[in-house]
């Protein structure tokens, strides 16, 4: 037990806030020396490390709007492709013919004929 009580002694001994304080202040002028020393590489790896972040925000944002663009391609394709498909189909002879028989017009059986105006008349 007074080995216990000798041992917790020295510690409170030198654990003293005088020795804290003068430890502190020999500490501090070096660190602040050192701190001073590599402020310059730490701002450089700080601003690096920002730019690096904001670089990854950019390039997500930049794949999302490419994948959005890329879905919105192939969906005004398909439009395109069916829009195709059904004007040719209803341009063929045979479509149209119905859509003109709704309206009573007919199919000429005879081809056009020319009217020539002779010149002067």
């Amino acid at each position: 037990m007074e080995d216990l009580n000798k041992s917790s002694a020295k510690a409170e001994e030198g654990l003293s806030l005088a020795s804290i304080l003068g430890r502190f202040d020999r500490f501090s002028e070096s660190g602040a020396r050192r701190f001073a020393r590599h402020f310059p590489f730490v701002m450089l790896l700080f601003v690096l490390g920002t730019i690096h972040i904001a670089n990854n925000h950019f390039a997500e944002n930049m794949a999302r709007r490419t994948i959005n663009l890329e879905k919105e391609v192939k969906t005004l394709r398909w439009d395109y492709l069916s829009r195709s498909s059904e004007l040719m189909i209803k341009s063929r002879q045979s479509e149209v013919a119905e859509a003109a028989a709704i309206k009573e017009l007919h199919e000429l059986r005879q081809p056009p004929v020319k009217i020539v105006v002779p010149p002067g008349e």
